[in-house]
């Protein structure tokens, strides 16, 4: 594993994470390209890099010289926070022990121009299969982004469930079935005494509405919790991504027991299918495949068909 320079080894990582991005090419996506490559350029990198925001405007484009560009390169370090686990596997790959990290100094103060510090942090490497090991017939997924979920779904995302909150967000989902079961008989009872059609129709909607929107949330929670991974609920699914998955997944932070306490993240795994190099989503099984996390090929759903296993990021093939 490539030691070395800590900075140097990061921003090979941050150069070589722009290259396979897969995601949209934004101005942001431009900025940290020139960055990494004006880092690697450079005779001597210290354990931190700063510049200005100003430092890059040349990487855009005449027309981002003013407020466009100001707001692309204020993305750049939520770009690196939100892609740790991509950058993590590129690290893996590139057999590199750093990634980078960006940090806005000067964030909120004043309106001259933004100051950023790169500093190298160790890659987290754990459960990361190399691309060269990849066993034969498998795929690898990656985690693509930790998506940015609707305004209800930042109240799910990064909830932990350590001490009372688990008991509180036990209750909250119990609460909530027994007030739709209530809404369910009281709502029946109403539309049964209910005699203009109208009336009838509104009620009915209204009570729909409700139940579903409350199921909606609390079955995929609960679900969650039990089998620590399913389809992002659509009401907690970021806009931006065909599918989402909700996990539940463990913390650093140990109970008395000495079980880890577990959080909520809204994540996006994806693939390249081997057969077509499309792109591969994930998501609830149906059918045959029903109780199950599936990879779809977005070419060709029906026969292009992988497992998945969120804790190895492996699939393969199913029939």
């Amino acid at each position: 594993m490539e030691q070395g320079n800590q900075l140097v080894t990061a921003a090979k990582c941050g150069k070589a994470f722009v290259a396979a991005y897969t995601g949209k090419r934004t101005k942001s996506i431009s900025i940290l390209d020139k960055i990494f490559e004006g880092m690697l350029e450079l005779d001597e990198l210290k354990d931190t890099f700063t510049f200005l925001s100003t430092d890059y405007i040349e990487s855009a484009s005449d027309s981002d010289s003013g407020s466009a560009y100001k707001k692309a390169i204020s993305k750049i370090d939520a770009i690196l926070e939100s892609h740790q686990s991509f950058l993590n596997q590129t690290a893996v790959d590139l057999d590199l022990g750093y990634i980078p990290k960006i940090e806005c100094t000067n964030k909120g103060k004043g309106t001259g121009p933004k100051a950023f510090k790169i500093t190298a942090i160790k890659a987290l490497t754990t459960g990361i299969t190399a691309a060269d090991k990849i066993p034969s017939g498998y795929i690898r997924y990656t985690i693509e982004e930790e998506a940015k979920p609707t305004l209800l779904g930042k109240l799910v995302d990064g909830f932990s469930t350590e001490g009372y909150r688990l008991h509180v967000l036990a209750t909250a989902v119990i609460t909530s079935l027994l007030i739709g079961f209530i809404l369910f008989v009281g709502g029946y009872i109403l539309l049964t005494k209910t005699t203009n059609i109208l009336d009838f129709l509104q009620l009915g909607l209204g009570l729909t509405t409700l139940l579903f929107g409350l199921y909606s949330i609390t079955a995929p929670i609960y679900k969650c919790i039990t089998l620590r991974i399913v389809e992002c609920p659509t009401l907690l699914s970021p806009l931006s991504s065909a599918s989402a998955q909700l996990l539940y997944t463990p913390m650093d932070v140990k109970r008395k027991s000495g079980r880890r306490n577990r959080q909520f993240k809204v994540v996006v795994h994806t693939a390249i299918c081997p057969v077509c190099q499309s792109r591969i989503d994930v998501y609830e099984g149906k059918n045959q495949f029903r109780g199950r996390m599936i990879g779809l090929c977005e070419e060709n759903p029906r026969e292009h068909v992988f497992s998945f296993d969120y804790m190895t990021r492996l699939g393969k093939a199913l029939p």
